[in-house]
């Protein structure tokens, strides 16, 4: 079942059981999704419309946080590989409309609206491609050992939803952190 809160900074998805991923050999739960307007990932220089964060732990604390960009149009990328980013989008995405459909009037109020149920994969790429690094959480206390997996492809939105999320929250994104000496691997 949905279940959100406007905490004043974006909207959290709070996730109810049955959604894990398992990564080296250890099981994580999804805890949480939220997004951020623009996307606090960089390719090429350039930050998406927006980015959806899959926030999963283990039951040893450990964190993991699937990360997807947004767009409603590959000309943002048009540096990059076209083929990968696609065209404009011509159709809502369903989850992040009913997402978009159920933010809470009330800041800091969790709200379940009644019998909605959802699929956290509708906001994953159908190419599961990636980069993985280990990084930090980006709010605060922004807690390093965070393994971080930045999905390539991105989840097309409608311009309309992007716009339709910016009338509720904007600029709620980190500031680029320096690379130092992460490293960061290509998964295919």
């Amino acid at each position: 079942l949905l279940s959100l809160m406007d905490n004043g900074r974006t909207v959290e998805v709070s996730a109810r059981g049955g959604n894990n991923i398992l990564l080296n050999e250890k099981r994580y739960r999804l805890v949480g999704i939220h997004f951020h307007k623009p996307s606090e990932e960089v390719f090429n220089g350039e930050r998406a419309e927006m980015s959806v964060h899959l926030e999963h732990e283990h039951h040893d604390g450990s964190k993991v946080i699937v990360a997807v960009m947004m767009s409603a149009s590959s000309q943002l990328f048009a540096a990059s590989d076209k083929r990968r980013w696609g065209s404009t989008a011509s159709e809502e995405n369903p989850l992040f409309q009913i997402i978009l459909s159920n933010v809470p009037l009330v800041k800091n109020q969790a709200s379940s609206p009644r019998n909605v149920v959802i699929n956290p994969l509708q906001l994953l790429p159908e190419d599961r491609t990636y980069f993985t690094y280990m990084g930090s959480l980006t709010k605060p206390p922004c807690t390093e050992g965070v393994i971080w997996i930045i999905m390539k492809n991105p989840l097309m939105v409608t311009a309309q939803q992007i716009h339709s999320f910016g009338q509720i929250y904007t600029n709620n994104f980190r500031p680029l952190q320096s690379q130092g000496d992460r490293i960061i691997k290509e998964i295919r």
